[in-house]
Formats: structure tokens, sequence, C-alpha cells
């Protein structure tokens, strides 16, 4: 039988085959945008992202975590749990859709950004229906299935920006080609999970629900906390410093954006490996954090140093002269990044043994900080 080390390595690297293309694709798509669309609406483009990110957790309710830790401790209830979560969810998104344009609708914003919120927000709901499909492949470890479906999500949207923005170059029609590929995306992962693993048995049921907003209550929370501090501060470089800034901030950040798929595959690939041991083999639990923290160590200290030295050189190749105020963005964040790959680790160990507050405290008190510190600073 393999050693647990060896299921980790192998799974990673279905996944991180599948997000090193996703990585090449979205360099693509980040020079096409910076080229066509210009600082400015680049800048309106990621503007969107950033504040509709601030509401993220209120599409999840911590259901995707819940449902991943859920049906990896039992998979023979991967149909009833997935069922009565895809209801709930359904109904969380419409929620949350319909707050976030409230809040754009008072905001103040220019036409162009109110459509650019708009359509975000769309988006976000349809992903946020498909990240429960999602969870249940990283549940039951179908990894290949996942980097498949991230290869096809990023390829699809990739070749339509290619194709379309240099004819119709604007926000708006970045974004709804986003729209439709976040369809396409979900219809691709309700028929493969009917194929490999059966149909959902969707059903309302008030007790379950309420059982499950209880459990995501405190992963919500987290995630609000990691939005604030991860988003807030464009947030206020938009309202004080114009589109213009938060273009150049943006350049810097979506290159690492693209570099946390890093962190994200391996967290999908131990996350249920800690939960599954949390239930069923609590003595392999040290080992296998021990392993992941290593592991991770050996990635993002020697990507930060690269990041670094090669800042400069990496922003003239992806991005026009305008964009290369940028590269000091990208340099400072991507240091911090070398203990905030560790942190994801952490925080998927400290979810898998039902250490839900923890996370959830620490989150709100470093977006708190964060928040009192752009208020303050910019």
């Amino acid at each position: 039988m393999a050693s647990q080390t060896k299921k980790i390595t192998l799974d990673t690297a279905a996944l991180f085959f599948g997000r090193a293309v996703g990585l090449l694709l979205g360099i693509v798509r980040l020079n096409y945008l910076a080229t066509y669309l210009g600082v400015a609406n680049f800048g309106i483009l990621n503007f969107a992202t950033y504040f509709t990110a601030l509401f993220q957790s209120l599409f999840d309710l911590g259901m995707a975590q819940l449902i991943t830790r859920e049906i990896a401790r039992d998979p023979s209830r991967s149909g009833e749990l997935l069922g009565r979560a895809v209801v709930l969810k359904m109904m969380i998104v419409v929620a949350a859709s319909l707050l976030v344009g409230s809040v754009t609708i008072v905001s103040g914003f220019d036409a162009v950004t109110n459509w650019a919120v708009l359509l975000t927000t769309v988006a976000l709901a349809i992903n946020g229906i498909s990240m429960v499909f999602l969870s249940a492949f990283q549940a039951h470890r179908k990894m290949v299935t996942v980097s498949i479906a991230n290869i096809a999500n990023d390829a699809i949207i990739s070749a339509a920006i290619v194709l379309m923005i240099p004819t119709f170059p604007s926000v708006i029609t970045a974004l709804l080609l986003t729209v439709v590929v976040s369809l396409i995306n979900l219809g691709i992962l309700i028929r493969v999970y009917y194929k490999l693993v059966g149909p959902p048995m969707y059903q309302a049921d008030r007790e379950a629900w309420k059982l499950m907003l209880k459990e995501g209550a405190p992963m919500a929370i987290s995630s609000l906390g990691i939005s604030i501090y991860a988003f807030i501060g464009p947030t206020i470089v938009k309202y004080t410093r114009g589109e213009t800034e938060v273009g150049l901030y943006s350049a810097g950040y979506k290159l690492i954006s693209i570099l946390t798929l890093i962190p994200a595959t391996f967290t999908q690939v131990v996350y249920p490996i800690f939960s599954d041991f949390f239930a069923n083999a609590g003595h392999k639990l040290d080992k296998a954090l021990q392993d992941s923290l290593r592991m991770m160590s050996e990635i993002s200290i020697p990507l930060a140093v690269g990041g670094v030295m090669l800042a400069p050189r990496i922003f003239s190749v992806l991005y026009p002269v305008e964009f290369s105020e940028g590269a000091f963005v990208f340099q400072v964040i991507i240091v911090g990044n070398a203990f905030g790959y560790l942190a994801q680790v952490l925080y998927a160990f400290l979810l898998a043994t039902n250490r839900h507050k923890v996370c959830m405290w620490n989150s709100v008190t470093v977006a708190v900080l964060v928040t009192v510190a752009c208020l303050t600073l910019i």
C-alpha cells in the first residue's frame, strides 16, 4: 500500500498539473486584459472582484469546507449531503446577490463600475454552486476530475478572452464572458458528478440546514475575515486614489493570486486527508501535518526569493510599460506569502480538526488590524 506521503504527493501532482496549466493560461489572460483595457479599466475590472470578494463568505456560509469535511469522513452519505447543500446554497447565493446589489446601488459608483460589480456578482453566485460539487469531488479524492474541471474552465475563458477582447475591448465584455463560462463549468460539474458518483438527493430539510449553518458559521466568519484583510486595501485605494492606482496594485496582486494556486492546490489535497485522519486515524495526524508543512516550506521560500529578485523582469515581459510600478506591490506581497502558504496548511488542519473558532477569531482579529492600518495609512 502506498504511503500517505506518496498519496499526498500524487494527488498534489494531479491537481498541480491542472493548476499549472491554469497559471499559464491566467498569465495569457492577464496580458491581454492589461494590454487592451489600459490601467484605469484594468483597475475597474479588478475592483469589481475586490469589492464582491468582501461579501464572498455570504455566498458560501462555510458550506464548501463543511461538505468536504463531512463527505471525507463518510463517503456513503455523499448524495444525501450534497443534495441538501445544493438546495440550501441556491437560496444563499440569491440572498447574497440581492445584498451586494443593494450595497452597490448606494455606493455611488459610476455606471461602468456598477455593471462590473453586477456581472461579477452573478459569476460569484454561479461559482458558489459549482464549489459545492467541487467540494464533493475533493472529499472523494477524485483529484484528476478536479484537475480536468479546472483546466477546462481556464481553457474556455482564456480562449474567449483572446478571441473577443481585441475586437470588443471593454470591462463588460470580459465579465460577460466570465458569466457564460461559469454557467458552462457548472453544467459540466453536475454532469460529471451524476456519472461518477450518482444523482444527489435534492431535498429541503430544515433541521439538516440548521445544523449545516450552525457548523458552517465559524467557517463563514473566518472566510469573511480573510476576505476583508485580503481586499479591504484595494477597496480603500479605489475610494481615495482612483482606478489608475487600483490598476497598478492589481498588476502585482493578480500575479500573486495566480501563484496562490500552489497552496490552494496543496490544501485541496490535505484537507480531506486531515478530516479523515481526525475521524478515523488520529495517530496519523501529527505526521501528516509535519509532512505538509515541510513540503510547503520547500516551495514557498524559494518562490519568495526568486519573486523578489525577478519582479522587474517579469513585469517588463508581461505588462505594458505603464504598469511597471506594480512590481513593488508584487515584491512586498510575495515575501508575505512565504509565511502565508504555511498558514493555509495550518488553517486547513484546524478546520479539519473542528477548531473552527480558533480560525474564526484569528481571521477576525487580523481583519480588524489590517482595516485600521489601511484606513490610517492609505
